[in-house]
């Protein structure tokens, strides 16, 4: 086993907000290539979904473009609670 074993995120999922631009993007990346399934949050379809390609090629993980605003109460529990299969992230885990 190697130090980088313990990084591994295999079977895990993250939602970020943020996820078109700076620090949000690059945890993004990060996260997918330790293995996450990994939405991006973003109110942009177009770039949300071209970022998500861009990150799920090369990665262990994958990634996917979540067009939701998360400033709007009514949008977010969507996109948390849609099906597993429609999101491609499987089991949520809360830490």
């Amino acid at each position: 086993m190697t130090i980088l074993d313990y990084f591994k995120l295999d079977a895990r999922s993250a939602i970020v907000t943020g996820g078109l631009v700076g620090s949000g993007r690059g945890g993004c990346a990060r996260l997918a290539i330790a293995g996450a399934a990994v939405a991006l949050g973003a109110t942009a379809a177009a770039i949300g979904s071209r970022r998500a390609v861009r990150i799920s090629s090369g990665a262990a993980g994958r990634a996917i473009a979540d067009n939701r605003d998360v400033s709007d109460p009514d949008d977010w529990p969507a996109s948390v609670w849609r099906k597993p299969s429609e999101t491609l992230l499987g089991t949520l885990t809360y830490s």
